[in-house]
């Protein structure tokens, strides 16, 4: 049986999905401070927005080098192949 092999993964769009989930985690989070009573002696803006950035930078970045990890893996596997 012979296998297909697996397409490149984009980093693009690897950092995009990851910025989604990212800013997707800040939004939970920042909901639950919220619904908790939880606020800081911060103005609520500057706190959302700086834990919106740098959940989205982080989430990115990790997407990102997950991409990039799986691609070079992937391709020293195939020449390292040997059947």
């Amino acid at each position: 049986m012979k296998t297909e092999p697996s397409k490149k993964w984009d980093p693009t769009v690897a950092a995009f999905c990851g910025a989604m989930v990212g800013m997707t985690l800040a939004i939970a989070l920042e909901a639950r401070d919220i619904c908790a009573g939880r606020f800081d002696d911060v103005d609520p803006f500057v706190h959302i927005v700086t834990e919106l950035a740098v959940f989205a930078s982080g989430g990115a970045m990790l997407f990102a080098a997950v991409a990039g990890l799986r691609n070079r893996n992937r391709r020293s596997f195939r020449t390292n192949r040997r059947w």
